[in-house]
C-alpha cells in the first residue's frame, strides 16, 4: 500500500465522509466542508490514491498562534495504523511551525490514543498539543 499526505483544500469530502465512522452523524458532510473552508491548511492522506483521512487547522484569528486541529479518518487508517503514524509526526511538526499551540475535542478512543502518543494532554474530551 502506497501512503502519501498532500496539502490541499480540494478533495472529495462526501466520498471521504461516507467511509468514516462519522457518516451517521446528521450533516457530517456539511460540517466537514465547513471545517475545510475555515482551515488555513488541510492535509489529505491517501492510500493507493484513495482519500482516507484529512487533518486541518482552524486558527482562532488571523494573527493567532493558536489553532484548533481536526481530523476525520476511515477504517483504512485504523486497519493500517503504522503506515499512517509516521506521517502524523510530519504533519504535527509542520502544524506546530504554523501554530505552536494546538487544541481540539476528541470523543473517539482510538483517536485519543493516537493524540496521546503525539503528546496531547487531555482534560475530559478536550486536548492541547503544544510545541516542544
Amino acid at each position: 500500500m502506497k501512503v502519501e499526505i498532500v496539502r490541499t483544500h480540494s478533495f472529495d469530502i462526501p466520498s471521504l465522509v461516507s467511509r468514516t465512522r462519522d457518516k451517521h452523524i446528521p450533516h457530517a458532510i456539511e460540517i466537514t466542508q465547513d471545517f475545510v473552508s475555515r482551515s488555513s491548511v488541510v492535509w489529505v492522506g491517501k492510500a493507493d490514491g484513495i482519500e482516507v483521512c484529512a487533518v486541518g487547522l482552524i486558527p482562532l484569528s488571523v494573527l493567532s498562534d493558536h489553532a484548533m486541529i481536526w481530523l476525520t479518518h476511515t477504517q483504512i487508517c485504523e486497519a493500517h495504523p503504522l503506515r499512517f503514524i509516521r506521517w502524523s509526526r510530519k504533519v504535527l511538526h509542520e502544524a506546530h511551525s504554523l501554530y505552536p499551540n494546538l487544541f481540539g475535542y476528541c470523543v473517539n478512543i482510538r483517536s485519543q490514543a493516537w493524540l496521546e502518543w503525539l503528546g496531547a494532554e487531555f482534560s475530559g474530551q478536550t486536548f492541547r498539543l503544544t510545541h516542544g
